[in-house]
């Protein structure tokens, strides 16, 4: 029986197969938009709120094994947590950008919805 693979790993695989460098943003429609990543930039940024969420999610929900098992309340929990700890209000509100840019992208790789 095969491991199942962390959240991150989970994460970070949706995210690396929407990243495509040197492709032109403008060429492409929206809704190809939406589910693409272009900057190097960015990516390392989801990557390493996907490594933080994925790490939390574990702590807080032990249940917790695969990205279609994540509600919206766990990440609004995430959130609370970061307020809570004195995070400032652009901070909360770029990772819940993160959440839903992920929630995105593992929507179109797993076919399930996170946000």
């Amino acid at each position: 029986m095969a491991k199942t693979p962390s959240l991150y790993h989970q994460m970070h695989r949706a995210i690396e197969r929407s990243f495509t460098p040197g492709v032109s943003k403008h060429d492409m429609e929206d809704h190809e938009r939406q589910s693409r990543i272009f900057n190097y930039g960015y990516r390392q940024h989801l990557n390493d709120f996907a490594s933080e969420f994925g790490r939390s999610i574990k702590e807080a929900h032990p249940d917790v094994k695969y990205i279609k098992d994540i509600k919206p309340e766990y990440i609004n929990e995430y959130l609370q947590d970061k307020a809570d700890k004195g995070c400032t209000q652009n901070y909360i509100k770029t990772l819940a950008s993160y959440a839903a840019k992920i929630g995105s992208l593992s929507s179109d790789m797993y076919n399930t919805d996170i946000n």
